[in-house]
Formats: structure tokens, C-alpha cells, sequence
């Protein structure tokens, strides 16, 4: 049997800063998609908190959204 001769090994390429600049202006507004859709689902979430801390006369009579007031 011969031997295998060792396996020849390329150089990675890497990446700019230029193209990683590029490549993260690429996805920034999905990114922004996705943090107002998350915003959007605490809206609920932090409602719900806000009604479970008030007394169930004050729940009652007016929503969450009116403690600030």
C-alpha cells in the first residue's frame, strides 16, 4: 500500500469590517421587526401584572391603563 499523502489545508477566508458592517445593516431591520413584536406581546403580559397588584374594586371599575392617570 502507498501512503496517503497529508491533506492540504486552504486558508480561511475572513470577513472585512466592511462586510461585517454590511452583513449587520443587512439583518437590522428584521431585528427591529422582531423587538417591536416582542414589545407588543409584553403589552398584554405587563397589563395583566399591573390588574393583578390593583384592589378588584379599581379593577373594576377602570382598566390597567388608566394607573397612570
Amino acid at each position: 500500500m502507498a501512503a496517503a499523502s497529508p491533506a492540504v489545508e486552504l486558508p480561511v477566508a475572513r470577513d472585512t469590517a466592511a462586510a461585517k458592517l454590511l452583513r449587520g445593516l443587512a439583518k437590522a431591520p428584521l431585528q427591529i421587526i422582531h423587538a417591536g413584536l416582542g414589545v407588543l406581546w409584553l403589552v398584554p403580559t405587563f397589563g395583566l401584572f399591573l390588574t393583578s397588584l390593583l384592589p378588584a374594586s379599581a379593577s373594576a371599575s377602570k382598566g390597567w391603563w388608566q394607573v397612570f392617570s
